[in-house]
């Protein structure tokens, strides 16, 4: 587990997609500052430009395709990552 300081307040990743998230949206928003699970992608920068180019990311990392709009329903790091575990675990089934 990784926890981050933000705003005064801790924040700790718990799952191993947050995990695995974090970095693509530090690549894909050109940031270096820690990421909480209820950072939200848009407040860091992100725009439909780099919200395609996450999109396509996420089905190289992950191995799945998002519905479209996904990241406007799911903003924030904890709810993209569970959003990619749900799409994840119905691919298996």
């Amino acid at each position: 587990m990784v926890n981050f300081v933000q705003n005064d307040r801790a924040f700790e990743i718990v799952t191993d997609t947050e995990q695995a998230l974090v970095p693509v949206w530090k690549e894909v928003l050109q940031i270096t500052q820690p990421i909480a699970p209820g950072t939200d992608f848009f407040e860091l920068g992100g725009d439909s430009m780099t919200m395609v180019m996450l999109e396509f990311r996420i089905q190289e990392e992950f191995g799945v395709r998002l519905p479209p709009g996904a990241i406007l329903e799911a903003p924030t790091l904890s709810d993209l990552a569970a959003m990619i575990d749900s799409e994840k675990s119905s691919l298996s089934q």
